[in-house]
């Protein structure tokens, strides 16, 4: 039987004990640092479970942060079976590579600590 929670509840992101994982969590304040009861979410909803409650929000897998090639589609059949395709490497090399808009962001906001 839960008791009467005055006020607003919040769900909001935390990290798990050995800190790999992020899941998400029932609060009784803005800041989520106050946990809510235990079943309080899903007295309120009717029995729905928060999602993200066991596993994790975030895969803990690696992403790639090459921008992805671009194929110019006005000179693509024609080039596509010719010398000059093969000569100018044009599948390969249309741009130089660059990082992701996101990489590149987080790379500076990380204050880039490589040795």
């Amino acid at each position: 039987e839960q008791g009467e929670i005055d006020g607003d509840i919040y769900v909001g992101p935390y990290c798990s004990n050995n800190g790999k994982k992020i899941h998400l969590g029932v609060f009784l304040e803005e800041t989520c640092s106050i946990d809510a009861p235990k079943g309080l979410y899903e007295a309120i909803h009717y029995g729905d479970s928060i999602p993200y409650t066991k596993k994790s929000m975030v895969s803990s897998g690696c992403i790639s942060c090459m921008e992805p090639k671009e194929v110019d589609y006005n000179n693509y059949w024609d080039q596509q079976d010719t010398d000059e395709a093969t000569e100018n490497n044009y599948w390969d090399q249309q741009y130089a590579d660059e990082a992701t808009e996101v990489c590149t962001n987080l790379y500076e906001i990380a204050g880039k600590c490589e040795e």
